[in-house]
């Protein structure tokens, strides 16, 4: 498996429900609360990011209102790299007259995304980008593009966003992202035959499922079997630590651990040095608990989806459609970039995280 630091170009429209979130909105991670000492916070910095999109002239000084509706750190440690993309887009756009607010979903659930879109429509935002909790999210986001407000999907979406005239999703295609790491891990864990273990968030999750079918697709065909076809965790961690040591328990010659969601490292921390020498765990998301788990050589990688990006690119696309009527360049599918992060460029990743270049 390559541990270069490259990303592989993602764009599906997903459902989650308000369960589902707590463990992966857009694969988020399973604590609670950030863990203390987390390297995630937010960028500074006036200049638009290297790489990233371009805000346009601002030439009649127009003042406008960008909203984005997502869910706070409480939830998961992921979303702090959201804000901080929220954040270094207020910094940047600050000189074109923009205002970028990050409203922070209180309620988690369908209603409580509702209500906070419709709340900013009442407040005279001119653009809403919205993390949705599944298809109940889309009539408000109807509404506000029938009163000639901006609107897009970030991380999460549904069958019906594009329906409602939203001018883009910015997330993951998950299935054949998740393709790619199922075949990346193979090759991680050698040539000889052997065992892996999956587990996955909910069943009944639509993105779960998608990533959880790409694992095993990846691996099909090659040296390393699947156990089944992968238990079911929940937001529990200690279901993927019990999950965990069960696989290592019942298959001496397991080689993997493939993890569809954010476990926060809960899964690694459960083997011994001996045992992390020959099984490779993967998770979602680079959050303090994975960060600990590579450093410390029990967990071998984590898929980051750039939470940084989902904001920060959709507040320049959302105040560049404002101004010259236009939605990115590409179409409605705005693909995030998954960044498979291992040892070898975990400072790096941790560094683009915070900063977004």
């Amino acid at each position: 498996m390559s541990t270069s630091l490259s990303r592989s170009t993602s764009a599906l429209a997903v459902v989650l429900t308000a369960g589902a979130l707590l463990v992966s909105a857009a694969g988020c991670s399973a604590n609670t609360s950030p863990s203390a000492g987390s390297s995630i916070s937010a960028a500074t910095g006036s200049e638009p990011v290297k790489g990233r999109p371009i805000p346009v002239q601002n030439t009649a000084n127009k003042p406008v209102k960008i909203a984005i509706v997502d869910f706070p750190s409480q939830v998961a440690e992921v979303f702090k790299a959201s804000e901080a993309g929220a954040s270094r887009a207020q910094q940047v756009l600050k000189g074109y007259n923009v205002t970028v607010d990050y409203l922070p979903v209180t309620t988690i659930s369908a209603d409580g995304v509702n209500q906070v879109v419709r709340t900013a429509m009442t407040e005279g935002y001119d653009a809403i980008a919205v993390t949705l909790l599944g298809a109940a999210n889309c009539a408000p986001m109807k509404e506000a593009v029938d009163k000639g407000i901006k609107v897009a999907a970030i991380m999460s979406s549904a069958d019906c966003v594009q329906g409602t005239g939203a001018l883009f999703y910015h997330g993951e295609d998950s299935l054949p992202a998740w393709t790619a790491i199922g075949k990346q891990m193979a090759e991680a864990t050698g040539t000889e035959p052997c065992t892996a273990g999956v587990i996955t968030g909910f069943f009944s999750a639509p993105q779960h499922e998608a990533r959880r079918e790409g694992l095993l697709a990846g691996i099909a065909g090659s040296h390393v079997t699947a156990v089944g076809k992968g238990v079911e965790a929940g937001v529990d961690p200690a279901k993927y630590a019990a999950a965990a040591r069960d696989y290592v328990t019942a298959n001496p010659d397991l080689c993997a651990i493939l993890i569809t969601t954010g476990d926060n490292g809960a899964a690694a921390a459960t083997l011994t040095p001996e045992q992390a020498a020959k099984i490779k765990v993967v998770s979602s998301d680079l959050t303090s608990g994975t960060r600990k788990q590579i450093e410390s050589g029990k967990q071998y990688a984590a898929v980051e989806q750039d939470p940084f990006g989902s904001t920060y690119d959709s507040s320049i696309w959302l105040y560049n459609a404002v101004i010259t009527g236009n939605g990115p360049e590409g179409g409605f599918n705005q693909p995030v970039k998954n960044l498979v992060v291992t040892k070898d460029n975990l400072q790096e990743a941790l560094r683009m995280q915070t900063e977004g270049a």
